[in-house]
C-alpha cells in the first residue's frame, strides 16, 4: 500500500487541545444561551407592560372621546335652550338686510378682530369707517402675536393696534381654525385676547361672535370641523360674556336652514358666505349691537 493514503495519527496533544477547543465553544454557546433567557425574562415583563399600557392608553382616549361627545351634545342643547327668539330679528328675505350711511358711521370706531369670515366682513361688508385685523387661517393662539398688515397702514401686532388707536366697540370670531384644540385650553387662550383686549381699552365694549355654522354636508365630512364641535365652541365663548361689557353674538339664526348648519345656497364651500350676504351681515350687527 502506498505509504501517502495512510492517515496520519494525531498525537495526545493535537487530541487534547481539539477536545478543549470543542468544549469551550460549547459552554460559550451555553453561556449565550443563557445570557438569551434572562434577557428575555427581563424584556417580557417590560413589553407586556407597553402592549397593555398602549391598550389602556387607547381606551383611555376612546372613553374620553366620548365623553367630549356627551358633553358637547349637552352644553349644546343647554345653549340654545338659553338662547332666547327675542334675541334674534329674521327677516323674510336674509337680502332685506341692507347698509346705510348711519351704520357705517356706526362702525366708524369699531375694531374687527377676525379670520377669513371677517377677511370677508371687511371686503363685501362695505364697513369703511372700520378697522379691521382680519387675517386668513388666523389662530387663536397666534392672534396676540402675529402681525397682519391693515388697510393704509403697516403690518402690525394686535396689542400695538390697540395701543395706538382707541375703539369704542370690538368684535372678535376666531376659532374655526383651531377646533382640533381641546375646547377648554382653546378657551383659555381666547379668553387671553379678551382680557388683552380690556387691558387696552377698558371702556370698550367687546362683542365675542359665535363662530358660523357650515353646511350639513361639509359638517359630516369631518370629525374634527363640524357643527357639533363649533356650537361646543361656541357655548364656551358664550359663557365668557357678561351680558353689559362683554356680549355675546350670535348670528347663526340669520344663515342657518331648519337643521341648524349654514344654507347650502347661502355658500359655495360649505364654509364662506357668498358676497352679496355679507351687507346683511352687516346691517344685523347694526342692529343688535
Amino acid at each position: 500500500m502506498n505509504d501517502t493514503n495512510r492517515k496520519t495519527p494525531q498525537s495526545p496533544e493535537r487530541s487534547r487541545a481539539v477536545s478543549a477547543r470543542r468544549q469551550r465553544q460549547v459552554q460559550r454557546s451555553r453561556q449565550f444561551l443563557s445570557l438569551f433567557l434572562v434577557a428575555l425574562i427581563i424584556i417580557a415583563p417590560i413589553l407586556l407592560h407597553n402592549v397593555l399600557g398602549d391598550k389602556r392608553e387607547k381606551d383611555a382616549a376612546e372613553s374620553r372621546s366620548v365623553s367630549l361627545s356627551q358633553e358637547m351634545a349637552t352644553a349644546t342643547t343647554k345653549a340654545k335652550e338659553e338662547t332666547t327668539t327675542a334675541e334674534v330679528t329674521l327677516p323674510e328675505n336674509v337680502l332685506e338686510y341692507t347698509t346705510s350711511s348711519k351704520q357705517e358711521k356706526d362702525f366708524k370706531k369699531a375694531l374687527f378682530i377676525g379670520d377669513s369670515r371677517v377677511v370677508g366682513l371687511q371686503t363685501y361688508g362695505y364697513l369703511k369707517g372700520a378697522t379691521f385685523f382680519a387675517s386668513v387661517g388666523l389662530h387663536v393662539a397666534d392672534a396676540l402675536t402675529a402681525e397682519v398688515e391693515l388697510k393704509g397702514s403697516s403690518a402690525a401686532t394686535l396689542p400695538a393696534v390697540l395701543e395706538n388707536n382707541n375703539y369704542n366697540r370690538i368684535y372678535i370670531m376666531l376659532g374655526i381654525n383651531d377646533l382640533q384644540t381641546d375646547p377648554d385650553t382653546l378657551g383659555e387662550q381666547y379668553q387671553e385676547i379678551v382680557s388683552t383686549v380690556r387691558k387696552y381699552e377698558p371702556k370698550a365694549t367687546i362683542y365675542i361672535m359665535a363662530n358660523l355654522h357650515i353646511t350639513a354636508e361639509k359638517s359630516g365630512e369631518s370629525t374634527i370641523i363640524n357643527n357639533t364641535a363649533i356650537d361646543y365652541f361656541n357655548y364656551v365663548l358664550q359663557k365668557m360674556a357678561d351680558g353689559k361689557k362683554i356680549r355675546y353674538l350670535d348670528v347663526n339664526p340669520l344663515f342657518d336652514d331648519a337643521s341648524g348648519a349654514l344654507t347650502a345656497d347661502y355658500t359655495g364651500d360649505g364654509i364662506h358666505l357668498y358676497p352679496k350676504y355679507y351687507p346683511a351681515w352687516v346691517a344685523w350687527l347694526a342692529d343688535h349691537s
